[in-house]
């Protein structure tokens, strides 16, 4: 399996090759567009050090890891018949650390499939991600064509070719 690591420096979009944050294993990263990447737990363990630092007025108080693919991706076009891929747990898979209200918003996109084609996945996606909006200033467009990126270097590391 590719680590988080190695898909963020593929994909071209990180800040600096180091670590934004670490504590243990847990490791954050920062894109150039000043998003926050890690596995589902290193993201968690980020809010809540940022938290017990900060309290209530922490920066990331109410933010939550959204998985770069979304749920259903792996069973519905990686292994339609569930017989050869499984995906990573859950608190180890590729996240982006988002808004409370956006993360609502692409759950509400991407809704219990995220697409049985490769063009659907990707415009599925590609809607969700444009809802994000600009939360980071780092300009019009910038945090979608991050996520873009990533995504597709996700896919590739899968297998799928994009």
């Amino acid at each position: 399996m590719t680590t988080v690591e190695r898909l963020l420096q593929q994909s071209g979009v990180l800040a600096s090759p180091r670590p934004t944050w670490t504590s243990g294993g847990a490791r954050v990263y920062a894109s150039k567009a000043q998003q926050l990447f890690g596995t589902q737990l290193a993201l968690r363990q980020y809010v809540g050090a940022s938290c017990a630092q900060y309290g209530a007025h922490a920066a990331h108080a109410d933010w939550q890891a959204q998985p770069i693919l979304a749920a259903g991706v792996h069973a519905e076009l990686l292994d339609p018949m569930r017989t050869a891929h499984v995906a990573e747990p859950r608190d180890r898979q590729l996240c982006v650390l988002i808004p409370k209200a956006a993360h609502q918003r692409i759950a509400a996109i991407l809704g219990s499939s995220p697409g049985r084609t490769l063009e659907d996945v990707l415009l599925r996606h590609r809607l969700a991600h444009a809802s994000l909006g600009d939360y980071t200033g780092a300009g019009p467009g910038v945090i979608e064509q991050e996520l873009e990126h990533v995504l597709r270097t996700a896919l590739r590391g899968l297998g799928v070719a994009v």
